[in-house]
């Protein structure tokens, strides 16, 4: 990862597309921090269009959570153009989970913890990266984004508006927004499929019969 030898071969794909199929854009999905993340943008012409933006999901949360928007308006102001030819990809939710490392070093750990916490306590999981030395540090929150938002006792009018108002920031920034399927269905958390794979990730990964979910959008009382 980040070899020059992997920024060859974005290159040979971008110089490969702009000759064949000038409209399609390359995204690379590299989790990683900021400065390597951006670097897949090359000179701004020469290799990918498009980023993700791995922060946003958890700093929303964190947002929400906090009620104060400090952190993120002092992060988004970091946040510049690279080129008239690239730009970010932004989303909330996807069939992974709320990575936490994209916002070590923007938060403090122990307001990370409170946001494992908090999710567990709003119904979630969490995924743990093992350390060397046998200890243990969360890296993924695994839960529907609309189950992270609100605790259970809250009205579902105020969970529904929190929600709307969430995607409302990727909506706003500058950028591609993506909204994955399970937040525009409004899904939340799928445990019966957790039991079943055993993975952590199935919990935001269920999957719907397309002529059910087609009737519940007709059903104004639904």
């Amino acid at each position: 990862m980040h070899l020059e030898e992997t920024h060859l071969i974005v290159q040979l794909f971008r110089d490969i597309l702009d000759y064949v199929a000038p409209g399609v854009k390359i995204i690379t999905e590299t989790n990683v921090p900021h400065k390597d993340n951006i670097s897949y943008f090359g000179d701004g012409n020469n290799e990918a269009h498009l980023v993700y933006q791995f922060p946003l999901p958890p700093l929303v949360l964190y947002t929400f959570i906090r009620q104060s928007s400090k952190v993120f308006n002092d992060w988004a102001k970091t946040i510049e153009p690279f080129s008239d030819e690239t730009t970010f990809f932004n989303f909330l939710a996807s069939h992974d989970g709320i990575g936490l490392n994209p916002i070590r070093g923007i938060v403090d750990e122990e307001e990370i913890d409170e946001l494992v916490e908090i999710t567990k306590r709003r119904g979630g999981l969490v995924s743990y990266k093992f350390n060397p030395d046998g200890s243990k540090r969360p890296y993924e929150l695994n839960i529907s984004y609309f189950n992270a938002l609100s605790d259970h006792e809250e009205d579902d009018e105020i969970k529904i508006r929190k929600f709307i108002n969430a995607y409302s920031i990727i909506l706003a920034l500058q950028g591609i927004p993506g909204i994955y399927v399970h937040s525009i269905l409004g899904s939340q958390n799928y445990y019966e499929g957790v039991k079943i794979t055993g993975q952590n990730r199935t919990i935001n990964r269920e999957k719907f019969d397309y002529y059910k979910v087609k009737e519940e959008i007709k059903d104004e009382k639904a």
